[in-house]
Formats: C-alpha cells, sequence, structure tokens
C-alpha cells in the first residue's frame, strides 16, 4: 500500500511505463512481475482477469464514455468483471453517496465538469476494489482547487491501496507521495521505494460470464451512429430486395413453366413428318429430306390416345389475310382444333362468350391477341379468300375457296409469344371439303391420295391427343429418331424455358455479389465506427473487457442493422413484386413471373422469410466480423498513450 510518484522530464516515457506495468504494452526487454509472477507467462484472459479484477486505472483526460450516465460509467469494470447489473448498479450508487456524487447519477458525462469527471473517474477505478491503482498525470487536466481535492482521496485510499501516480507537479508529489521514482530519459535517476513492500496475491476470478455491460454501449452506438446506420440499413434493404426479387423470378418461372404451359388449345395437336438425311455427292454437306409416312407406320406408332388426318393446310392455309366485317386484315394464325366445344379440354380458357358445336364449320373461337386487334369481336363475321392452283395430268387449274365464321367466344391463353390466332373445327373443314369437288374427287380425297412428297399433302399428317397420356406420347415423340413432330405449345415452352434458364444464369453471379456488396458496406462502416472508438476500445479493453466481446459489440451492432435491413425488404418485397410483374406483364404478357414464397417453400411454412432474416444476421455478423478481427492486430495502448 501506498502512493508512489513516477516523475521526471520525460512524461511520455513515464506514462509508457504506467503502460508496461498495467500490461497494456509488452516490455522489449525486462521483465515485469505482479504477484511474483512473470507477466509474459501469463495468457490473455488471466491478463484480463488481473487487469478487472485487481487493478484500477485513472487517467488524465478522465477516459470516460461520454454518452453514458455517471451511474453506467461507474457500474461498467463491475461488469465487465462479471457482476450482474443489479449487484453493479448497488455498488456504484454506494460509491456515490460515500463520495457525495449521488446527485450527478443520471447525468450524461460529457455534460459534466473537468473536476466532477476525474472523481467519477476515480470511483470508476475503485469498484472492483482494486489491489493497484494507476493514474496517469490525473491532476493534469484540473485546475489547483480540483487537483487539490483529487489528491487529497489518493491520498485516503493510498492507506489501503498501492497507488502508482504518474505526475510532473513536484509540488502535489512532495505533498501526497508517500515513494517516488524518478526516470530522466527513460533511466532511474532516483528512487525512495520500500525494500520490502508487502505482497499481492492472486485469486481467480470472481462472477460468471454476464455481458450486461454490451447493452449500454450497444444502445449508445446505435444512437451515435445513427447517420452511419442507415445508410447501412439503406444499402442492405436495396440488396436484400433485390435477393428477395430474384428468388421470386426463380419460383415464379418455375411455376409458370409448369402451369402456364397448359394454357393453350394447341398444347394437343401437333404435325408428324418422317425426316431422311440425304448425303451430297462429292460434298461434304448432307440434306434433310422431310415426307409424309405411309398410315401404317403411323399406326404402328400411335398409341389409341392420339389419333392422326390428313392436314388439310393446302386449301385452308396455316396463316392468311382476312376481312372482318367486310374490312381487309393482315394475315394471322388459323388452327384446327378436333372439338371446337372444348368438351375434351380447354373449357378453362374460354374466358368470354360460348363454345361451338364440336364439328361447327360457321363458327370460331379467338384468342386475347385477337382482342388487341379488333375489340369486341363476339358476334362479328370473319372472312377467308383462298386462291388455290391444282395440277392434274399436266394442266394446271386456279380455282377460289371461302370461309365464313361467326366469332362465337374468346380464350384466354399464355401470352409468351402468341400471336392473333382463329381457332376452327377440324371436323367442320373435313367436311366441308368433302362437299367441295375437282373434277371427279372431292379436295378431301385430293389430300388423303397425294403422294408422300407431295406439297398437297403437306408432307406430315396431323395429330390429335385426347387426354394428358397423349400428350405425353407427344414429348418422346419430339426426340423420337428419324421423327419430325412440331407442337406449337411444346416449342413456345421450350423457348420459354431457354430464356427463363438464360435469365436466371445471369441473375445468380449478381445475388452473390449483391451479398458481398452488403457484407461489404456493412463490415466497412462497422470498421469505421471501431475506428473512431478506439480510444474507447483501449479504455475496455483496460478495465478487463475481452476484445472478443468488444469485437462482438461492434459486430452485434451490425447483426442488428442488416436484420432491420431485411425486415424492411421483406415488407417492401410485397409491393415491389406487385409493381414488378404488373410491368413485366405488359412488356411480355407473362402474369405472376415474380412470386415470392413467403408463406411455404420447398414444403417448409415460412421457409423463406424465416431462412432470410437468420442469412441477414450471419451477413451482418461476420461481415463486421472479418474485418474487426485486425483489432487483435492493433496496439489500443497507442490510443491512451497519445495523451
Amino acid at each position: 500500500k501506498g502512493l508512489v510518484a513516477i516523475t521526471g522530464k520525460s512524461g511520455s516515457g513515464n506514462s509508457t511505463l504506467l503502460n508496461l506495468l498495467s500490461m497494456q504494452d509488452v516490455p522489449t526487454s525486462g521483465e515485469v512481475f505482479f504477484a511474483d509472477k512473470n507477466l509474459k507467462n501469463l495468457s490473455n484472459k488471466q491478463k484480463e482477469q488481473i487487469r478487472s479484477l485487481k487493478m484500477g486505472f485513472l487517467y488524465q483526460r478522465y477516459n470516460l464514455i461520454e454518452e453514458l450516465t455517471v451511474l453506467v460509467n461507474v457500474m461498467l469494470p463491475a461488469l465487465l468483471a462479471g457482476d450482474r447489473q443489479g449487484k453493479a448498479r448497488k455498488k456504484a450508487e454506494k460509491l456515490l453517496k460515500a463520495f457525495h456524487l449521488s446527485a450527478l447519477k443520471d447525468q450524461v458525462v460529457s455534460s459534466l465538469s473537468g473536476g466532477e469527471k476525474q472523481r467519477i473517474a476515480l470511483l470508476r477505478s475503485l469498484i472492483n476494489d482494486p489491489s493497484v491503482l494507476f493514474a496517469d498525470e490525473p491532476t493534469g487536466a484540473l485546475d489547483e482547487e480540483n487537483g487539490r481535492l483529487v489528491m487529497e482521496e489518493f491520498k485516503r485510499i493510498s492507506q489501503d491501496k498501492l497507488i502508482i501516480l504518474v505526475s510532473h507537479n513536484q509540488s502535489l508529489v512532495s505533498t501526497y507521495a508517500d515513494y517516488e521514482l524518478r526516470l530522466v530519459d527513460g533511466r532511474i535517476q532516483y528512487q525512495s521505494l520500500p525494500k520490502d513492500p508487502s505482497s499481492i496475491s492472486l485469486t481467480p476470478a470472481r462472477g460468471g460470464h454476464h455481458h450486461d455491460w454490451q447493452k449500454y454501449l450497444f444502445r449508445s452506438h446505435l444512437k451515435a451512429d445513427r447517420k452511419k446506420n442507415l445508410l447501412s440499413l439503406l444499402a442492405a434493404t436495396i440488396g436484400y430486395l433485390t435477393i428477395l426479387l430474384s428468388i421470386g423470378f426463380f419460383v415464379g418461372s418455375s411455376a409458370v413453366s409448369e402451369t402456364q404451359g397448359k394454357r393453350s388449345l394447341l398444347r394437343y395437336s401437333g404435325y408428324l413428318a418422317k425426316q431422311e438425311t440425304v448425303a451430297l455427292e462429292g460434298s461434304p454437306l448432307s440434306l434433310v429430306k422431310t415426307y409424309r409416312p405411309v398410315s401404317n407406320e403411323v399406326e404402328d406408332l400411335l398409341p389409341s390416345t392420339v389419333s392422326y388426318h390428313a392436314d388439310y393446310s393446302f386449301f385452308f392455309p396455316r396463316k392468311s389475310a382476312y376481312f372482318l366485317e367486310g374490312e381487309g386484315a393482315d394475315e394471322i394464325a388459323f388452327s384446327p382444333l378436333y372439338d371446337l366445344s372444348l368438351e375434351e379440354f380447354g373449357r378453362d380458357l374460354l374466358s368470354e362468350g360460348n363454345p361451338p358445336e364440336i364439328d361447327d364449320f360457321s363458327t370460331c373461337l379467338v384468342n386475347e391477341e385477337f382482342c388487341k386487334i379488333h375489340a369486341n369481336p363476339i358476334g362479328k363475321h370473319l372472312k377467308i379468300q383462298h386462291e388455290v392452283t391444282v395440277l392434274e395430268e399436266g394442266e394446271s387449274q386456279t380455282f377460289a375457296l371461302e370461309y365464313s365464321f361467326d366469332i362465337q367466344g374468346i380464350v384466354h391463353e399464355f401470352g409468351f409469344l402468341n400471336e392473333p390466332r382463329v381457332y376452327y373445327s377440324y371436323l367442320g373443314l373435313e367436311r366441308f371439303l368433302s362437299q367441295e369437288t375437282f373434277g371427279e374427287r372431292t379436295l378431301a380425297q385430293m389430300v388423303e391420295e397425294a403422294g408422300p412428297e407431295s406439297a398437297m399433302g403437306c408432307y406430315d399428317y396431323l395429330l390429335f391427343a385426347h387426354d394428358e397420356e397423349g400428350f405425353s406420347f407427344f414429348q418422346e415423340l419430339s426426340t423420337k429418331e428419324g421423327w419430325s413432330f412440331l407442337n406449337s405449345s411444346m416449342a413456345t415452352m421450350e423457348a420459354f424455358d431457354a430464356l427463363r434458364q438464360a435469365v436466371i444464369l445471369s441473375i445468380s453471379p449478381f445475388m452473390a455479389i449483391e451479398m458481398a456488396i452488403v457484407v461489404f458496406i456493412v463490415g466497412s462502416i462497422a470498421f469505421s465506427s471501431f475506428l473512431e472508438r478506439k480510444k474507447e476500445a483501449a479504455i475496455l479493453c483496460a478495465l478487463g473487457a475481452k476484445r472478443k466481446r468488444i469485437v462482438n459489440l461492434y459486430a452485434e451492432e451490425s447483426a442488428i442493422v442488416s436484420f432491420g435491413a431485411m425486415i424492411l425488404a421483406l415488407v417492401l418485397s410485397y409491393p415491389f413484386e406487385f409493381l414488378l410483374n404488373w410491368f413485366l406483364e405488359r412488356r411480355v404478357a407473362i402474369p405472376s413471373l415474380v412470386v415470392i414464397p413467403y408463406v411455404s417453400w420447398f414444403g417448409l411454412a415460412f421457409f423463406l422469410p424465416l431462412a432470410a432474416l437468420l442469412l441477414s444476421l450471419l451477413l451482418g455478423y461476420f461481415g463486421s466480423w472479418l474485418p474487426l478481427q485486425s483489432i487483435y492486430r492493433i496496439p489500443l495502448s497507442e490510443a491512451l498513450r497519445e495523451e
């Protein structure tokens, strides 16, 4: 016990000695012993425990946490030592009362005078009842009267404790110091230390691993860093919102691929032909020959759920100009349906009007793309005039065919790559061509009797599937070697899937980049906040705080900001999902292309929101935790030595 004053010309050297004695610096040579223990043999944990429980610190510039109250500042070392909040509060209030400072306990430190701050710093250094109190120029920033009061308190305390004091005030040293160690240029010039000092015992650290002290600093940091945290929040929100919308596209486009492909009346019809590769003599090139197969081959190939028919496109073209209510219009697509009544399939696609009879050749259906050209087409009259040139026995003859329909209904189909289209009855056309003659044969007979390589036979057969099993066969048929099968609905979905995969491949790297950017922004802001509070971290270390907990303090702040950003992104994702779907539907005619699976994903309830919130915590925490590892390499004592 007693008051030891370190004096001399080199103030910075004296302060460095104080840092060495308090284990905040490592000596370049020589050794430091505490309680007969060589400090270089102690672990960091042991040093932290000694600083927390055996040492107290008082600085020239007070080194209080300015944003916290007096009570919390005094409580801080007790909380760092493992005391619970209630116990630390009682000890702090007892000290404040003993030093007649209770009236200041709820004031913020930044509002105090210099003398008040130094006395509060003194109470903070005493709360854990340390064996040694280190004081670095404790009166240097005080006027004479406040300096005298602090030294009197030191003198009283030194009756029970060892106080090691650095001072240039020789008058105060002569008045109050029990012993003196005078240094000049780092060398001992004079000393009056006792020859047989009392020993200090090392006892196990008390308390548990409570971290109540962090919540005070946590709130203080959030308040002080609100502008930077707001910037981090906005940047992370944009990143997370982009990721959520990207996930929504993955899910929504996949659902569109699975469901919207069925929304086409062309799904159950197609054109079948044989293919043969023909080599060109004397050339590395070859040609693919397409022709209509013989009926026996087709019958052996097709299941009972698929029927084959003559393709009458020679007499009723697949695309043609037309007249609507007598007014001419450019060509559009015309497609035959086996069942125009939509009893077999497609009744759910009829959005307006009534379905015709199965073989009614006087009525037709149109799709919504047709309605974009002609508003309210139901009940209007549509007519096609088609000229056909037929070659018979070396002579050609041209004649005109006319088809007339009343539009009876509108079908709503998958809009991707769709075009204006009219649907008519194949059975009705077959009956019509069976009644129209050319010479001694009907037009239907001419097509059926045409050779496999005749343009009149269109080189193919028209297939109709009558249920889902038949459509499944269409999918097999499209990959069958030696055959050519064209189904417009399947071709459209293949194009959509190719585009969807291309978009997903382009989005995926950007999702990773977005997460990396979020981590970088959060980590950079957390690290800049630490650098601004480097001195605060040094104070906490001097008071016995573990560097790991200091790192966690900043990392947890970033995690909370990141967590808040994800909550905001989840809230904003709903209106943004709506707006994005509205925009895309207007551009590509595909509804619900972005569907964020809030309620269920992979069969798990609320999987996406919960996983997103967990991810935000991890990104926020580890994004700042990584750069903050540099704390372990930064000599924090420099922040205190700069005084």
